[in-house]
């Protein structure tokens, strides 16, 4: 599920006129016994890079409310640098809508 509104959230970017891509880095771990693990990590705890009208944006889709506290402290504990063209979103759905939330960190107090 949370692939479906990562790949909305994607499309989203671009129909806005924004260069998108996913940031993942993905490996694997080889288990004793031979047994191979995919794993996928976000970088900079982004689900994606979009860049555009002046911005970069470093941005992670989230489906329901109830899970963007979670990502606001993994967002907050990162050192991000000071600067009017870097933005870190937290781009919200929900079931049924049509366009997402916008979340800007830069709004956000953290406690």
């Amino acid at each position: 599920m949370a692939d479906r509104y990562k790949k909305r959230t994607l499309d989203w970017f671009r129909e806005q006129g924004y260069l998108a891509e996913y940031a993942e880095k993905q490996y694997r771990i080889v288990k004793p016994g031979g047994q191979v693990l995919n794993v996928k990590r976000d970088l900079f705890s982004s689900d994606g890079i979009s860049i555009g009208h002046g911005a970069v944006i470093f941005w992670n889709s989230v489906l329901g409310r109830n899970h963007v506290a979670s990502h606001v402290r993994n967002y907050a504990k990162i050192p991000w640098p000071l600067c009017p063209q870097l933005k870190v979103w937290i781009v919200l759905w929900e079931r049924g809508w049509r366009g997402p939330e916008v979340i800007d960190m830069a709004e956000v107090e953290v406690e």
